[in-house]
């Protein structure tokens, strides 16, 4: 995803749909982690965009199912105000 986050968008969708799919029926302890440290050519303005596309993908099967949510530039704090929760209000 950090080198070619456009590239893979599909690929990071259908990797949801599908753990998505499998784990739904898993207990409530089984979380999600949508990327783990985001980084490199995923900004934090595409990241913003893609990790709200995600979420809707798992949110199909796992309404209710704990998901962290990190921000670019390898989850640091130093852009953790550019992470747009606000988006979560709409999936």
């Amino acid at each position: 995803m950090g080198k070619d986050p456009l590239g893979n968008r599909e690929k990071l969708l259908a990797f949801w749909r599908q753990i998505g799919e499998r784990y739904s029926n898993r207990p409530n302890e089984v979380l999600f982690e949508l990327l783990n440290e985001p980084n490199g050519e995923l900004t934090p303005v595409l990241w913003n965009k893609l990790y709200t596309e995600a979420l809707g993908t798992v949110r199909k099967k796992n309404p209710e199912r704990t998901v962290i949510v990190g921000p670019a530039c390898w989850n640091s704090i130093r852009c953790l105000d550019k992470l747009e929760l606000r988006a979560l209000s709409k999936i």
